[in-house]
């Protein structure tokens, strides 16, 4: 009697246990997909693609990828304009090279309630090298957060990352460089 009631008392577990589980299943398919998720994910290749162009010296696309009235805050200052943001990129390739954009890791941004709103959050590390010297920089860690328009284009970003780690690094190895000499 005792087994039969242990027997019993598993199936009543199993039974309550897969009601419940498939009745939040059933919610779930119910349920219409969230309109900030469904953005978050479009954006989110759209902007693994601008870091793909950016690493394959595609400027005149990379470029594209960013709206005309863009909104860009760089961490070495004040928030500036698309052709303040076009000639830093420029800079950037004209004395560097080699560019991969390594451990990308994706999140979906959210509003003031918390919910995804369709901007894209990403973490990852440059690698490049100095074009003049070819001194090699691998672990340049990078975060940034941008907001999309409706055409797919980057209207408002925030960067994040040591803007002067790439610029004193060069300068140590010049001053070393000259005490040598």
């Amino acid at each position: 009697m005792k087994n039969f009631k242990s027997i019993l008392a598993i199936v009543i577990l199993a039974a309550i246990s897969y009601s419940c589980n498939n009745s939040a299943v059933q919610k779930m398919m119910q349920e219409p997909e969230n309109p900030g998720m469904v953005q978050y994910e479009s954006n989110q290749k759209l902007y693994d693609e601008s870091f793909d162009l950016f690493c394959a010296n595609n400027l005149d696309e990379f470029i594209k990828t960013v709206s005309e009235d863009v909104l860009w805050h760089p961490p070495h200052g004040d928030s500036l304009t698309k052709s303040d943001w076009s000639a830093d990129m420029k800079m950037w390739h004209d004395h560097f090279e080699n560019f991969k954009f390594t451990n990308r890791q994706y999140f979906p941004g959210v509003d003031e309630s918390f919910e995804p709103n369709g901007s894209v959050r990403v973490y990852g590390v440059w690698s490049f090298n100095h074009k003049e010297t070819g001194m090699e920089f691998s672990d340049q860690k990078w975060y940034s957060v941008a907001n999309f328009n409706d055409q797919g284009q980057q209207n408002e970003m925030w960067e994040y990352f040591d803007a002067s780690y790439s610029f004193l690094k060069l300068l140590e190895a010049s001053l070393i460089e000259t005490e040598e000499e």
